[in-house]
């Protein structure tokens, strides 16, 4: 199937305000030139139309990594923000790397469960951060993850970089999440994308007209129903990422034992009471509806 930008498939993306002088940041360090080793421009190749050259801000050896990209809507359900939120972390948990386009909605929600192990690629140059609202993680993925354009500097997003940005999401990925969209959705695009190269498609379990587009892909059989965080996550074969702090801290700590191999809000609530919001005020952990995270 083509993977030209094909008019049928609306980026919800597109309704953005005219982009100010006021979203660059002095502060922001210049972006370097990628080079690209022999294993990321095989995976770019797979593309119809891979990027000539790619810049970048923090930590390229995230490339190194099995990838995964999580994408969808930008008006996602609590529901599907939670799924997100857990599978990003369930991911990060397991070595694996996510990738997503920094937008507002699902994209934002990847990049914050998975930190510091996410890559964002971005529509606009690195010189700026876009869009506004997502500031704050966008700064993170910057500083502690690894932020990817196509543009060197100066360059505001314009309608059609949006669906550009998204190939190269699912051009760097060894798999490709769909976490809410519908049929018009700009996230059925990256499916096509990831269809006509061959990678690897999954969906989240939805309720009947709250993802059209995923619903129809898992029917067709074109997407596979991901609901089973953990087993995906040891398919890639990586490792368990815990770094020794962190290890000693859960270790010495029983909540965050706990979590670290049991998410469930209610199971958590159960064992531990009232003292779950006593962490999360501390910020070790986030209560995202029903799952707990460890921070």
């Amino acid at each position: 199937m083509s993977t030209t930008n094909n008019l049928e498939f609306q980026d919800e993306n597109l309704e953005f305000p005219s982009f100010n002088l006021e979203f660059q940041d002095e502060n922001l360090e210049f972006p370097a030139k990628l080079e690209l080793s022999e294993q990321i421009a095989k995976k770019l190749l797979r593309l119809k139309k891979p990027p000539k050259e790619l810049f970048f801000k923090g930590d390229t050896s995230l490339l190194s990594h099995p990838i995964v990209a999580i994408v969808g809507s930008r008006k996602c359900s609590k529901y599907t923000q939670n799924l997100i939120l857990n599978l990003s972390t369930t991911l990060k948990k397991h070595g694996v790397v996510v990738i997503s386009g920094g937008a507002i909605g699902a994209d934002i929600f990847a990049h914050e469960g998975a930190l510091p192990r996410t890559i964002g690629v971005f529509a606009n140059s690195l010189d700026m951060i876009y869009p506004a609202q997502n500031e704050g993680i966008i700064k993170q993925i910057y500083k502690r993850g690894l932020a990817l354009s196509e543009f060197a500097s100066a360059h505001a997003p314009r309608s059609y970089d949006f669906l550009a940005r998204n190939r190269i999401v699912v051009g760097l990925s060894d798999a490709v999440v769909i976490a809410q969209a519908d049929i018009t959705s700009g996230s059925m695009s990256s499916a096509n994308y990831a269809k006509s190269a061959k990678i690897p498609l999954f969906g989240l379990p939805q309720r009947k007209g709250e993802s059209n587009g995923t619903n129809m892909l898992i029917a067709k059989g074109d997407m596979k129903l991901l609901d089973d965080f953990e087993s995906f996550a040891l398919s890639f074969g990586a490792e368990l990422f815990v770094n020794l702090s962190e290890q000693k801290s859960r270790k010495d700590d029983e909540i965050l034992e706990f979590l670290s191999a049991n998410n469930d809000f209610n199971a958590a609530y159960a064992r531990f009471g009232d003292k779950l919001f006593e962490y999360e005020i501390e910020g070790l952990v986030a209560i995202d509806g029903a799952f707990v995270r460890v921070l």
